[in-house]
């Protein structure tokens, strides 16, 4: 099951022509209950229904004046820490800090403090892509376990290699 609406892109809007709400056959069966549904539709149903969202969207605002609906905060969150459309988006983990901040710091710890090492990689496409991705200040944490694991790959590769 998805949210995916069939108005979110013109690929959505041609699979939701070809498949409706539901595709229960081939090797990947889905149900798309939001396929019919505006952006405008949703938020309308979380104005009236009083549906809380989460503190990354911001508030819910309804302009009267143009009989629209919007949100303050994020306009999607997908996966949070998915690089995807970052060309677009080059503040998107700054903003994350704010409302995610150990994530952030779990994201762009070095890996070889067990983190998952995000710092050297946005880096790494700013200097050699030309991306200019905002890249959250935190401090390096430690992950035990993780950089531990890390430590132990890197000498078993060193070994392997010998």
């Amino acid at each position: 099951m998805t949210g995916e609406m069939a108005a979110d892109s013109r690929d959505r809007l041609e699979a939701y022509r070809k498949t409706g709400c539901n595709l229960f056959t081939g090797e990947r069966p889905k149900s798309k209950p939001l396929g019919p549904m505006t952006e405008q539709t949703v938020l309308w149903f979380i104005d009236k229904e009083e549906i809380p969202i989460m503190p990354a969207y911001g508030d819910l605002v309804y302009d009267t004046d143009n009989d629209f609906y919007f949100l303050t905060g994020e306009q999607r969150t997908g996966c949070k820490l998915c690089g995807f459309g970052l060309m677009y988006d080059k503040d998107r983990f700054i903003r994350l800090q704010t409302t995610e901040p150990k994530v952030i710091q779990f994201a762009f710890t070095s890996r070889e403090n067990g983190g998952l090492g995000y710092r050297e990689l946005c880096q790494f496409l700013n200097d050699k892509c030309k991306m200019d991705i905002g890249i959250p200040y935190v401090e390096d944490g430690y992950y035990e376990r993780r950089a531990t694991a890390y430590r132990e790959k890197k000498e078993g590769e060193v070994l392997s290699s010998i």
